[in-house]
């Protein structure tokens, strides 16, 4: 019946007629190409990590793993250098019965200050065993576990808890909630290299280096716990910093592969750069750390899928038992939703009570309420306040101006940069001409019909190639118009500049035919979701859309096509760019206005204005898009 439809659609454009509505495709509606694309990469990562601890059979073989989980990490997040001793200060106490509370404030960085507090018991120990316990995504920071924290303190425990960045006395903008504040800095972070799961990482490992210097805390028993994004940064400190004796992660635990099937984003300090290109699971966040004691918190109603928990788990457990320490990892799954209460607590407290030696109650007691004002470290609440201190976003530009006078002092040649630009955006040496499909036909917003042509530029990857006129022949001058807002709602507004040419249009990757849930600018949507991915696979998703704009030139050149103007608007401007210079096969690339979105401006604004699907990792060491549009003049034309 297909072949029916097919050679009447056929006889029909021949005969010069109109196709009938019912054979023309409807506008996409949301597409899963991304979500397959990065799913079928995460289920091959964990199979391959299956294999192996499959294939573990004795100590040796389960010491190599062990090696080579902490080679992952170590390479994760190289850029780490929290080095003590860390500057503090101590604002104040507060009495309460069985323990006090010192408030603090710690100097990360320069003129950069984390707002924190040490629960100290009263039990008449020299040297205290010490959980630091990190916060999760609450806008109250520290303070919004203060519950939890007293329940441990009461029971001989001392706790330090800090505020993350951006949560409590931390707050860093006044319009975004922690996650999309968090998110704003990553995107920033990311343009020069860096990451916000560095800096989180940072601050915690700053919190090992105070504890050490302190004559009432053991150094030989300090632990980590945290809940949701606490949960994520205990396991990567964990696994980071050999000096934690213990660990016990709750709500985050369970396979990046289940994560990327339930189509889960996650904020900029959850997704590493690199782990999973580095071959990481969060199985290897465990190894890490074995054969240390390890207590898996879960709830069974998470959105952090307890399948993936349990079948880490299992991974998990065969190594230890490999090592002769399995009565060091265990897991407790609660019957609820996603958050620490007292079940999970009280099914904990028996894992501290035995590995830091202190005997303790084992079910929660009450909690003296408080105005939680009583704790702050700072005089108004906010660290910002305090004379001298600069805010994330300033140190974030600082080290943005110095990387443009490292630029601006190197010497390279049009060659050089090229390769440098290839390599951050992971573009091939060599762009293949992509196989053709010819599909069904579409319509415009005012129903004019459209021709479509896929091309297959990746894996699994198809994108669409419109046109106003029948797919082949094409003529030997094209311009090729490049937008985000997808060619069924863009082509039939658009007229070629030069008449002899012929305008088609391109949607790239998570644009037109294959958008997804969400919008370019969502802050926790797919297309941030798929680019969070693309970054924990070293291979940034602006880049695979460059990859799309030059197999595109390569099909059209493969097809005769001797002249090519790229014509690009909106967030389309910036992979029209990089495929303009970096291209082999000669383009130019029409500017219609000489402002151009630049990763400067993107920094300077402090909410981070560009999605972050359109950084590449590391973009602002190589040069920045006016930069490059300098650097290649010829490849370029500007509207007369």
């Amino acid at each position: 019946m297909k072949y029916f439809f097919c050679s009447a659609a056929a006889l029909l454009i021949l005969c010069g007629c109109s196709l009938p509505s019912w054979m023309l495709v409807e506008q996409p509606r949301k597409s899963e190409m991304l979500q397959n694309y990065y799913l079928e990469r995460a289920r091959r990562n964990l199979a391959a990590t299956s294999r192996a601890i499959e294939r573990a059979k004795t100590r040796e073989d389960a010491l190599r793993l062990v090696e080579r989980a902490r080679k992952k990490v170590r390479s994760t997040f190289s850029g780490v250098n929290a080095v003590g001793p860390v500057k503090s200060r101590t604002t104040g106490t507060v009495d309460f019965p069985n323990y006090t509370v010192e408030k603090l404030l710690i100097q990360t960085r320069e003129n950069f200050t984390m707002t924190a507090s040490l629960f100290l018991p009263e039990n008449g120990q020299k040297k205290h065993p010490v959980i630091i316990f990190l916060s999760g995504h609450t806008d109250s920071g520290r303070l919004g576990y203060h519950y939890s924290i007293a329940q441990y303190a009461q029971r001989g425990f001392a706790v330090l808890c800090a505020d993350p960045i951006h949560q409590g006395e931390r707050k860093q903008f006044e319009e975004l909630s922690s996650v999309l504040g968090h998110n704003a800095l990553h995107r920033q972070l990311a343009a020069l290299g860096d990451g916000f799961s560095q800096w989180r990482l940072h601050d915690a490992v700053q919190l090992i280096n105070f504890l050490e210097k302190r004559n009432d805390i053991d150094p030989k028993r300090i632990g980590v716990m945290g809940n949701s994004g606490g949960g994520t940064m205990t396991a990567f400190l964990t696994a980071y910093d050999r000096r934690v004796a213990a660990a016990s992660p709750c709500c985050y635990i369970t396979t990046f592969y289940h994560n990327f099937l339930n189509e889960l984003p996650a904020d900029g300090e959850q997704t590493p750069a690199r782990f999973l290109a580095n071959g990481g699971e969060m199985l290897d966040l465990i190894l890490a750390h074995a054969p240390k004691p390890y207590m898996i918190l879960a709830q069974e109603y998470d959105f952090f899928d307890i399948r993936g928990t349990r079948k880490t788990y299992e991974m998990a457990k065969k190594v230890y038992k490999l090592l002769g320490a399995e009565e060091n990892i265990s897991m407790s799954v609660s019957p609820g939703p996603h958050t620490i209460n007292r079940k999970v607590r009280e099914t904990n407290y028996p894992f501290w009570s035995k590995h830091f030696n202190v005997k303790c109650s084992l079910v929660d007691g009450k909690v003296p309420k408080l105005d939680k004002k009583v704790l702050y470290s700072t005089p108004t609440g906010q660290v910002l306040d305090m004379p001298g201190e600069k805010s994330a976003h300033q140190l974030i530009v600082q080290k943005m101006e110095k990387l443009k006078k490292e630029r601006n002092a190197r010497k390279l040649s049009n060659a050089e940069l090229q390769k440098r630009l290839s390599k951050v955006l992971n573009i091939p040496a060599r762009i293949k001409v992509p196989e053709y499909r010819q599909l069904r036909h579409a319509r415009d917003t005012k129903g004019i019909p459209l021709y479509r042509m896929g091309l297959d530029t990746d894996r699994g990857i198809v994108v669409t190639l419109y046109s106003q006129v029948p797919v082949l022949p094409i003529k030997e001058k094209v311009e090729l118009l490049i937008s985000e807002k997808g060619s069924y709602n863009l082509l039939g507004a658009c007229k070629p500049i030069d008449p002899e040419a012929e305008l088609r249009s391109l949607d790239f990757r998570g644009s037109g035919d294959s958008l997804s849930y969400g919008g370019f600018h969502a802050g926790y949507d797919q297309d941030y979701h798929y680019a969070s991915m693309g970054e924990m696979w070293n291979e940034p998703l602006i880049g695979r859309r460059v990859l799309d704009v030059l197999a595109a030139i390569s099909f059209l050149h493969s097809q005769g096509v001797k002249s090519i103007t790229l014509r690009s608007e909106g967030l389309g401007i910036i992979p029209a760019v990089f495929a303009a210079v970096l291209s082999k096969i000669p383009v130019k690339l029409y500017l219609e206005s000489d402002k151009v979105p630049t990763y400067t401006a993107h920094i300077l604004d402090p909410l981070a204005p560009l999605p972050h699907s359109f950084i590449p990792l590391g973009i602002l060491k190589v040069a920045d898009l006016d930069e490059l549009i300098r650097r290649f003049p010829e490849r370029f034309i500007r509207k007369k």
